[in-house]
């Protein structure tokens, strides 16, 4: 098991195009908090000067312009992208994000306009319980953007994901739930961060209670951490091996 991070062009509008592709292609699956009508399908992009709104597409409710943001609140957490953080909370990304879109609203919101959030960082990404956090904050604050949606793709390049931030719809797990308590819930786990079980080991056991043999059994289970693994699997041939968890 490994964990592939996407491959990134380092030029912006590249970049952006591979964005706003993944996004139409998330609608061929299931969009998370999607309200009605769905945009898809999709025809005839354009990516526009660099001085423009960065896409203009047809929809199914006509041609609309897309604008592309990037979720990167590296002021408050890290400093730059080599020091982000692998997770922040629910909270945190919530604020960052609604930060984010009230600039963009201000200077490219408008009608027949959408937005589309994406992040380079896994530690940024929006995931499901900031989702339906931001949908309640964008009911009682609407932006100027018609739609305003958050798009992720993975790392082979030829799947992606596409939430609905607003308007949406209410998550059918966590609308029950206060802003306080989804406030309250861990940060998405980064995949780095994660335990990988190779197996157990079983062996028959011989132990004494109260002075009489009993027959037992013993289990250990062997396992290391997927950051260890992607380590050693990206380390160079002939280079000192990683040190093993204790």
């Amino acid at each position: 098991m490994t964990f592939n991070e996407v491959p990134w062009p380092t030029d912006e509008r590249k970049r952006e195009l591979m964005i706003a592709r993944a996004f139409m292609r998330g609608f061929d699956h299931h969009v998370i908090a999607q309200s009605a009508p769905s945009l898809a399908p999709f025809e005839d992009l354009v990516q526009n000067d660099e001085n423009d709104i960065d896409f203009t597409v047809m929809t199914s409710q006509g041609r609309q312009r897309m604008e592309l943001a990037e979720v990167a609140p590296l002021k408050q957490h890290g400093g730059n992208f080599a020091k982000a953080p692998r997770s922040i909370s629910t909270k945190q990304k919530a604020e960052a994000v609604v930060e984010l879109v009230a600039k963009k609203s201000m200077r490219q919101g408008d009608v027949d306009r959408f937005l589309v959030l994406y992040a380079t960082e896994q530690g940024f990404k929006v995931d499901v319980l900031t989702v339906e956090r931001l949908r309640r904050h964008f009911e009682k604050t609407p932006p100027k953007f018609e739609r305003v949606f958050f798009a992720g793709i993975h790392a082979d390049l030829t799947t992606s994901f596409v939430s609905e931030l607003f308007p949406g719809t209410p998550h059918h797990w966590f609308a029950g739930m206060t802003d306080e308590q989804l406030d309250g819930k861990s940060a998405a786990i980064h995949p780095l961060d994660m335990q990988v079980f190779f197996g157990d080991i079983t062996a028959p056991l011989r132990v004494f209670y109260d002075g009489l043999p009993v027959e037992a059994q013993m289990t250990m289970s062997a396992s290391a951490g997927l950051d260890l693994i992607h380590k050693l699997q990206s380390q160079p041939e002939g280079a000192p091996e990683a040190q093993s968890p204790s």
